[in-house]
């Protein structure tokens, strides 16, 4: 005699960013913010509305971040809840930071020698 539970409502996910459903306060600039305009973090943090979660991105990119968090609790967003929420050229600019940190902290790759080239190579010793 197992409980039911009820359906994720739409827009949802265990554990998933969230949309509200009706007028929202925005955590961050306490505005009011119409359905649909606002998330709630995978973490259960929010409301957060459009403008400041686009604001807090920015941001976290302008400090050399190469993730976005949670602007509470510090959680990493989830790239497909990013993508929800934020222009292509953000994304774009994230995953390259991203990926970037990541090349870099390998041992054995190294910067191309030639002046602004992105190219990276694998030195093996010998």
């Amino acid at each position: 005699s197992g409980g039911r539970r009820a359906p994720p409502s739409p827009g949802s996910s265990p554990r998933g960013m969230r949309l509200n459903n009706k007028e929202e306060l925005c955590g961050i600039c306490c505005n009011d913010v119409p359905p649909c305009r606002a998330v709630r973090l995978g973490c259960s943090h929010g409301w957060y509305c459009a403008q400041c979660v686009l604001r807090h991105a920015e941001a976290r990119l302008a400090t050399g971040a190469s993730s976005i968090t949670c602007p509470e609790c510090c959680t990493p967003l989830a790239e497909r809840d990013l993508r929800k929420l934020l222009p292509q050229e953000l994304i774009d600019r994230l995953l390259s930071r991203s990926l970037e940190q990541a090349v870099s902290s390998a041992a054995d790759l190294w910067a191309c020698p030639t002046p602004n080239c992105p190219m990276r190579v694998s030195m093996e010793p010998g």
